[in-house]
């Protein structure tokens, strides 16, 4: 194959322009902010101990485990309707869903806390706020995803990056052991504040209607079971094996070689999570639209492949 029907096959691929400047916007921000996580990375790494790198590789670990699990893969439905009311009440689903998580998690918590001799036990009462925390900032990325708010969803990652620095580096003295959690924590929380605040103030008002009604949710239930049932288990299992050996190397070797670990696994692979978390928010809504408007996907799929190859490439 000639170089130049290689550059014509690439250039093919990009025929939806839409598409190609979301997938920009959206990787925009997060280049931007990986950046800055990058940059940040020699002053923090000098504020903060190894130990508390290993007790935020953990909870780290913990938080991507129940952010699979925090929704029961019900906001994966966001997109799906048509109609965005349908979406919004998709979004209440999840939500009651990860409060009752949340709930049922306390329990299991408090024994943990008074029964084994953790390290980082204070970290262990963040983890039903966080369970609420992570399913907010799903259902909102998918919904602003799903009314086109791609910048937003960029901006958040920038504002997310922005304000964890600037906790992270102002806390290290006061909290030495917590101030990556504390930082994270509170990162996040700004993050869902402001992707609520950007929301259309009719959705903003549909999305925490005091009352529930019952049939609506049990329909929604019945509707999307094959979500939960099909992908819940996979998932979970994808990522807990993805994480566990952050939870293996801080029980082996102790929290400081385990802060070594998630540093240096951190940085190596920023590239790759640039490329996946942005064409994956993209990818997503296009294929949902694809299959509602009746349309193939194969030519769709072969043109993201492509795309993605010579992206890869660089």
């Amino acid at each position: 194959i000639k170089p130049l029907n290689i550059f014509r096959l690439i250039k093919s691929s990009m025929v939806n322009k839409k598409y190609l400047t979301s997938f920009i916007t959206v990787a925009g921000g997060t280049l931007l902010s990986q950046i800055i996580t990058f940059l940040a990375s020699p002053a923090i790494s000098r504020l903060y101990s190894p130990t508390a790198f290993g007790y935020f590789s953990t909870y780290s670990a913990t938080i991507s485990i129940l952010a699979v699990i925090s929704c029961a893969r019900y906001e994966l439905a966001i997109p799906l309707p048509k109609d965005i009311k349908q979406s919004i009440g998709i979004f209440r689903l999840a939500f009651f869903i990860s409060l009752i998580i949340a709930l049922v998690s306390i329990p299991v918590i408090l024994v943990s806390y008074f029964l084994f001799d953790l390290e980082a036990r204070f970290v262990y009462i963040l983890y039903p706020l966080v369970i609420i925390l992570n399913a907010l900032g799903l259902c909102l990325n998918l919904l602003h995803n799903k009314v086109g708010n791609y910048g937003h969803s960029s901006l958040s990652k920038i504002l997310q990056a922005i304000i964890v620095t600037i906790i992270s580096l102002s806390i290290s003295t006061m909290s030495q052991s917590y101030g990556l959690i504390i930082s994270s924590f509170f990162g996040q929380l700004i993050n869902i504040i402001y992707l609520l605040v950007l929301l259309s103030p009719q959705i903003k008002k549909s999305l925490f209607e005091p009352i529930f009604n019952r049939s609506e949710l049990f329909d929604i239930l019945k509707n999307y079971i094959e979500l939960p049932k099909l992908s819940l288990l996979p998932a979970f299992l994808n990522i807990f094996s993805s994480q566990i050996p952050n939870y293996l190397v801080s029980a082996l070797y102790g929290a400081a070689f385990a802060g070594f670990y998630f540093f240096s696994l951190r940085l190596v692979v920023l590239p790759m999570s640039l490329i996946g978390s942005s064409i994956n928010e993209i990818f997503y809504q296009k294929i949902i639209e694809k299959k509602n408007n009746g349309e193939k996907i194969y030519s769709f799929f072969k043109n993201n492949l492509i795309f993605l190859s010579f992206t890869g490439g660089i």
